[in-house]
Order: C-alpha cells, then sequence, then structure tokens
C-alpha cells in the first residue's frame, strides 16, 4: 500500500499489506515514526510473516545540482498551481517556468523553494548519497524513485544515471 501517513501505515500494517511510504507527495515528510506505526500494527495483528517496507520519494540527477534544478521546476510548479490553487495543467517548459517563477507571489515563491528542497537533487554521486541517507533513516534497503520532468529523456537519463551509480 502506498501511503504518506501513519494512517495509512497503520491500515496497512492492520490489513498484512507490504507498506511503500511516499515522500514524494508533500513537501511536509512523514516522519520515520511512521514506519514504527506500521510495524506495530503488522505485529498486533499478528501476521505470519514479517513487515516489509519501502520509501518511495521524488529525485532528479544530472550533471550538476544546478542542472537537476532546472530540469525538475516544470514539476515543482505545477505542484504550486495543483496544491495551492486547484489548478492542474500540462507541465510547462523549464525556461517558461523560471519566468513564470519570478511572477508569483511571495507565498507561491517560498512554497516553490519549499517543494525544490524536498526533492533529492543533484549529480549521481550527490543524489545516490542522500537516498543511502534516507533509506538509513528509514530503516529500510528499498527505495522507488519517481521523476518528473518536461521532457522524457531528462527522465530517462536521470534514471539511467542514477541506476549506474548505485548498482553498477
Amino acid at each position: 500500500m502506498l501511503g504518506s501517513s501513519g494512517a495509512s501505515a497503520g491500515l496497512a500494517g492492520q490489513l498484512g499489506m507490504k507498506m511503500s511510504l511516499a515522500l514524494f507527495i508533500s513537501p511536509d515528510i512523514a516522519p520515520p515514526s511512521v514506519i514504527t506505526e506500521y510495524e506495530k500494527a503488522w505485529f498486533a495483528a499478528d501476521h505470519d510473516s514479517a513487515p516489509e517496507v519501502n520509501i518511495a520519494v521524488a529525485a532528479l540527477c544530472a550533471e550538476t545540482k544546478e542542472q537537476a534544478e532546472y530540469l525538475v521546476a516544470p514539476s515543482v510548479y505545477w505542484k504550486i498551481k495543483a496544491f495551492k490553487h486547484g489548478v492542474r495543467e500540462f507541465l510547462k517548459k523549464p525556461e517558461e517556468v523560471l519566468d513564470l517563477k519570478n511572477k508569483l507571489n511571495t507565498s507561491d515563491k517560498a512554497f516553490f523553494d519549499v517543494v525544490m528542497n524536498s526533492i533529492v537533487l543533484g549529480t549521481p554521486e550527490e543524489c545516490a548519497e542522500k537516498l543511502h541517507k534516507l533509506a538509513k533513516i528509514y530503516s529500510t534497503k528499498e527505495v522507488g524513485i519517481v521523476t518528473v520532468t518536461y521532457d522524457y529523456k531528462d527522465r530517462l537519463n536521470s534514471y539511467r544515471e542514477l541506476a549506474n551509480m548505485i548498482i553498477g
């Protein structure tokens, strides 16, 4: 079960489902205690097997952190429009988003930065290091990656570079 809170974690544990903690939905990232809630519910339900959990994070790697920020900007802008204004539209080009960012009000600019900072961004080496740290914090060996870009080739390149860095 994909969930982002203690409520969904508790339900997954109670029902005996595997749990994927979604750290990519909201910039208010769920604390590691959500995993503990899942495990407590699992053991309280007395399932025969062991609980299984992973985390799912937003991540994008590129040659530089600045390039990664540029490529992920359309996704960040989309979240502002969707979460704060209820507007769901197609992703815009990165250069268009950077122009639109300058026209945002102060609150939306601040939210843009918060969302940007909630995403694992950087070079493949930097991203791999951050992902390993997150896996350790959440006591899991499995990490799912969500990458949203305007151009599919940038997403594919990010996945490819990250895979090469992590699994060789």
